[in-house]
C-alpha cells in the first residue's frame, strides 16, 4: 500500500512546534549566558569586630569632622592620595558614579581618606575632588595630622605591608583599592574592589540593603 503524504495541516503544525522548540532552546542558552555574566554582589568580608574608630580630621574645605558628624549615616569609604596616577583615579571615578546613584539619599555619605596626609592638604584634596565633581556636602575628602589619619586607617580599614617589600602606596597599605561600606552603627559591613566595573552595583546593593533594614 503506497503511504499517503502528510496532510498540509499536519506538516505546518510540525514546523510550528519545531520552531517553538528551537526558540525555547535558544532562549535558555541566551539566558544562561547572561546569568553567568551577572555581577557577584557579595562583599569581601570584614573582620567581625571591624568598626569605625574615633577620629578628628578635616575635610577638603578645612572643616573639622569627627565620628559624631557621620553617626547614624551609611558611609561609603575609599582611600586616596592626590599624587596617584592610576588606581585611585579609577576608584574615584567609580565613587563619582556612586555619588550620582545616592544623590537623593540624605542618610548616605561618601568619604575618601588620604593615605598621604603629609602631602594631601585640604586644598589639594579639594582640587582632586573637583576632577570628579565631588559635592562637598555629600562626598568628603579627609586629611589631618598623620598620627590621626594613620591611626584611623589602621584601626578601622586597612592593613600594612610589614614584609619590608616595595609598596608604592603611601603608608605601606595593602588593598587600598578597596571601597568599604559602613552601617549606621559604625560597623564595617565589608569591602568591594573599587577598580572593578561591578563595584558600583555591589556598593549600591549593600547600601540599599542597609537602608532597608537588612543585614
Amino acid at each position: 500500500m503506497t503511504p499517503q503524504p502528510p496532510e498540509p495541516e499536519s506538516r505546518t503544525a510540525r514546523l510550528i512546534l519545531g520552531g517553538i522548540f528551537v526558540l525555547l532552546v535558544a532562549g535558555a542558552m541566551i539566558g544562561g549566558f547572561y546569568a553567568g555574566r551577572r555581577p557577584d554582589l557579595r562583599l569581601l568580608p570584614a573582620a567581625a569586630d571591624q568598626t569605625l574608630g574615633n577620629f578628628a580630621l578635616v575635610d577638603q574645605l578645612g572643616r573639622p569632622l569627627t565620628e559624631a558628624d557621620v553617626k547614624g549615616r551609611v558611609l561609603v569609604v575609599s582611600f586616596v592620595f592626590t599624587a596617584c596616577s592610576a588606581t585611585c583615579l579609577q576608584v574615584s571615578h567609580h565613587m563619582a558614579r556612586i555619588q550620582e546613584a545616592v544623590s537623593g539619599a540624605n542618610d548616605v555619605r561618601l568619604v575618601s581618606i588620604s593615605v598621604d596626609p603629609k602631602g594631601d592638604t585640604p586644598a589639594a584634596l579639594k582640587d582632586f575632588g573637583t576632577k570628579f565633581k565631588a559635592d562637598a556636602g555629600k562626598w568628603m575628602f579627609l586629611t589631618g595630622e598623620p598620627v590621626a589619619v594613620h591611626g584611623l586607617l589602621r584601626k578601622s580599614f586597612l592593613q600594612v605591608d610589614e614584609s619590608g617589600q616595595y609598596n608604592p602606596m603611601p603608608g605601606g597599605y595593602v588593598d587600598a583599592d578597596r571601597i568599604a561600606i559602613v552601617d549606621r552603627e559604625g560597623r564595617v559591613r565589608g569591602f568591594v574592589r573599587g577598580t572593578r566595573s561591578e563595584c558600583v552595583d555591589q556598593v549600591m546593593a549593600a547600601v540599599n540593603a542597609i537602608r532597608a533594614g537588612g543585614r
